[in-house]
């Protein structure tokens, strides 16, 4: 009876191996040179994951794949298979938050931690140590960032294979969205955030939908029906992708044929039954955590639908999609040539783009934080590759030998504002005109941790009740300056000389009427006079918060956005600083500048004002 089983089991999972293999085998038979390609970058993919992301580690040697909002997705399987602390976890203020009656609860939506589940798996399995970042897992979860870049751009090509594109031109598109676009940057450096993921799941999500109008069948159908419910729960606004699918159909005879073939009452039944059941896990896990089914956990987050950062976002030199990610552009010409072809797509396709930018500009922290380029619109990187398609076979040779030239030398801009990132050449969230220009296409290690300033915007609806505001002018020049007299008389102010390591240094109570549940915003500004050139490239300015229950922050930035030659000219500094995790009445605050090289400036007028955010 045994051995029989084991038979059956045998043949039952080579049937089910063969069903699934056998579409990747036929495309690797119809389309060698897409296949090709995908291996190529695949290769690339992981050579530049090992030499940027694996070659990092922090002070206690880890890793740091898992990082930034990243470490909110990963927390859910941490937190239930290695903390096992799931249902009691400790607030943060950044990724675990708090409910009112004091329940603590992720502020992610589970669907990345589902995606990375079989990588966090194996390390799981494999890992000689509990502790959830230890390098095991920063290395599983970088395999799950390039699993998912591969299936994305392998999804991608068969999307534009349905469309009869040629091979050279897929693989030209491969090649543009995988690796002359942020997609890149999410896939190597960063994958633990959810971009790569939802890019994998939307891809593959238009593929079968186009699968389903083309050849009606039940599998496809049900197919969409668990991606669709994937990448809901990746990022629920991802939802709207359902208004490409008209954008997906040849005819109106498809959608007749596919409703009367697939829609039938059962299957509607039996899909609603899977798309809802899917959906619950989060209101589940939600449960688990708070005794809640249903939350809102972007708390004290939000849109400002009637004031969008339209320019900002497509053009701005902090994180602007158009800037980072020009290919992007030129993708969306493609809708000219969609609008030639067939009005009822242009119509469908228009719409989305133009709901997908007014969404994403209106989210009140427009840029998304640390980051490499606008984020948001990476999910959608197969629509952009169906475009660019329209565009490669629309225009003559001699137009595509032009923009040919233009996408290889957009990919290389790419790849080297990649390497800047993760270098730490550019910033991740605080670029202006200045610093782009200043460190535009630079490499040499010299511009790693130049740029300076530090410019946050007010936090999502925030009321500022002013704590403390206090104007620093100085009354006295130290005896090491020359000729006070000349000095004051010819600048009309008194200053102070740094020419030491520290010398200056101001400390002052912060005291709340209550205590803060949001943090605190400090404004601040000062003047600042170079006595040779480039004296202040490396002075910090350096703002240290010490609170009640043994809390502390210190948050340190150079004090010129980009290093500056000028001199004996008095120059305005501002500066924008959130402490989002403040919470308390009282807390002592210190300001000091960290004159590293000991050069000589002198300061005056430096004004502080501190405020708690309700």
């Amino acid at each position: 009876m045994l051995p029989k089983l084991l038979v059956n089991f045998v043949l039952m999972l080579s049937k089910a191996l063969n069903n699934i293999l056998n579409p990747f085998f036929e495309t690797i038979r119809k389309m060698p040179l897409v296949m090709f390609t995908l291996l190529l970058l695949g290769v690339f993919a992981f050579t530049i994951t090992k030499s940027l992301s694996w070659s990092k580690v922090s002070d206690n040697g880890q890793l740091q794949a898992i990082n930034s909002d990243g470490k909110g997705y990963y927390e859910y399987l941490a937190s239930i298979f290695n903390k096992e602390n799931f249902d009691a976890q400790t607030v943060d203020n950044r990724y675990i938050l708090e409910t009112k009656d004091g329940k603590a609860y992720n502020k992610y939506y589970c669907g990345t931690a589902i995606a990375m589940s079989p990588f966090f798996g194996i390390s799981y399995l494999t890992a000689f140590s509990g502790d959830p970042y230890a390098n095991a897992y920063q290395i599983g979860i970088s395999w799950a960032g390039l699993f998912y870049f591969l299936a994305g751009l392998y999804f991608l090509a068969k999307l534009l294979f349905s469309y009869h594109l040629n091979q050279f031109n897929i693989a030209v598109i491969l090649v543009a969205i995988g690796i002359g676009t942020n997609l890149f940057a999410y896939a190597t450096i960063m994958p633990s955030m959810s971009h790569v993921y939802s890019f994998a799941f939307i891809t593959g999500l238009l593929y079968y939908v186009r699968s389903m109008f083309t050849v009606p069948k039940n599998s496809h159908f049900y197919v969409v029906i668990f991606l669709l419910a994937m990448v809901i729960l990746i990022r629920p606004l991802n939802g709207i992708v359902v208004l490409l699918f008209p954008f997906l159909v040849n005819n109106k005879e498809q959608v007749k044929h596919t409703i009367t073939t697939i829609l039938t009452p059962l299957n509607v039944i039996v899909g609603l039954v899977l798309f809802l059941g899917l959906l619950f896990i989060q209101p589940l896990l939600w449960y688990i955590q708070t005794g809640d089914f249903f939350l809102w956990t972007y708390n004290n987050e939000g849109f400002y639908f009637s004031s969008p950062q339209f320019l900002e976002v497509l053009f701005g030199y902090r994180k602007g999609w158009f800037i980072y990610t020009p290919i992007a552009f030129i993708s969306l010409l493609g809708l000219i040539f969609v609008y030639k072809k067939s009005k009822f797509r242009f119509l469908f396709a228009a719409f989305f783009v133009m709901i997908l930018i007014y969404i994403t500009s209106s989210w009140w922290n427009w840029y998304y934080g640390p980051s490499f380029g606008q984020r948001p619109f990476i999910d959608y990187y197969a629509f952009l590759g169906l475009l660019l398609g329209f565009v490669l076979v629309e225009i003559n040779n001699a137009i595509k030998k032009g923009v040919m030239v233009l996408l290889s030398l957009l990919v290389i801009v790419n790849l080297l504002q990649t390497y800047q990132y993760s270098e730490g050449i550019i910033s991740s969230w605080n670029m202006n005109k200045a610093k782009y220009q200043y460190t535009f296409l630079k490499l040499d290690s010299s511009y790693k941790n130049c740029l300076g300033g530090n410019h946050d915007i007010v936090p999502y609806k925030a009321i500022k009740e002013p704590v403390l505001s206090t104007l620093i002018s100085f009354d006295s020049i130290f005896p090491n300056v020359e000729n006070k007299k000349q000095f004051v008389e010819e600048n009309n102010v008194v200053s102070d000389y740094i020419n030491e390591e520290f010398n200056f240094n101001y400390n002052a109570p912060i005291r709340l009427k209550e205590e803060s549940t949001r943090g605190m915003f400090i404004e601040l500004s000062l003047k600042r006079k170079q006595l040779r050139y480039y004296a202040c490239e490396n002075v910090m300015l350096v703002l240290r918060i010490k609170g009640e229950d043994e809390y502390s922050s210190e948050i340190s930035f150079k004090i010129d956005d980009i290093p500056t030659k000028a001199k004996d000219v008095w120059e305005k500094r501002n500066y924008q600083i959130e402490i989002p995790d403040f919470r308390g009445a009282k807390a002592d605050l210190t300001c000091f500048l960290w004159n590293q090289n000991e050069s000589p400036f002198y300061l005056d007028d430096v004004e502080i004002k501190v405020f708690n955010i309700k």
